[in-house]
């Protein structure tokens, strides 16, 4: 699918590297990622294939691979959940999921906790309570699509936000192509759950 750039990629790119003093960081941490069998295998777990094909709020499809993760087990369950409504899915008869805890360190995240509304001109509350999907199924990208993708093509390795399904939730994404040398992005008990998924 091809969408149309969000208008404000551009002054997004500059916001972003106005702000660089003060939005990377490094970061490290043990992060929660919950998904159905079909994206459960060690490759699936850690690729970000999924969201280059099918998008998710943070990169449009067609563009970047992103691995979507919490900082906690239960943000990743509410997230992995967030799904159910918009396909018409039963939510008290979910589909079974796999619940996989990945060790995360790396030099560069932007953290959007840093980030200054004012200069924006829009909040990242804003962001999360965009309806990303109906935009992409109008062929646009969303601001939040378009921040994701200034972040990529700024070198960040991934970028550290509130949760939009549970409050005080925090999730982190993951560039696997913008990873650098000195990162460190493992599942735990990997050799494990290959033995049981692939």
């Amino acid at each position: 699918m091809s969408l149309k750039p969000h208008p404000q990629f551009g002054s997004l790119q500059k916001l972003i590297q106005e702000q660089s003093d003060t939005l990377a960081r490094p970061w490290k941490g043990l992060t929660f990622r919950c998904a159905g069998l079909d994206f459960a295998s060690t490759k699936s777990l850690v690729s970000g294939e999924g969201t280059r094909q099918y998008g998710a709020r943070w990169m449009a499809p067609g563009y970047e691979r992103v691995v979507h993760l919490s900082t906690t087990e239960l943000t990743a369950i509410r997230e992995s959940k967030g799904h159910f409504s918009r396909y018409g899915l039963d939510a008290a008869k979910p589909e079974p999921r796999v619940l996989a805890s990945l060790e995360l360190r790396v030099d560069k995240l932007l953290d959007l906790f840093r980030f200054d509304a004012l200069s924006a001109g829009f909040t990242v509350q804003e962001m999360l309570d965009e309806d990303w999907e109906t935009l992409n199924d109008r062929g646009a990208e969303s601001l939040s699509q378009s921040l994701g993708r200034a972040a990529f093509s700024l070198g960040f390795e991934a970028i550290l936000m509130p949760s939009a399904r549970l409050k005080n939730g925090r999730n982190v994404v993951v560039f696997p192509e913008n990873l650098l040398s000195s990162s460190h992005f493992a599942i735990v008990g990997e050799a494990k759950l290959k033995s049981w998924l692939g």
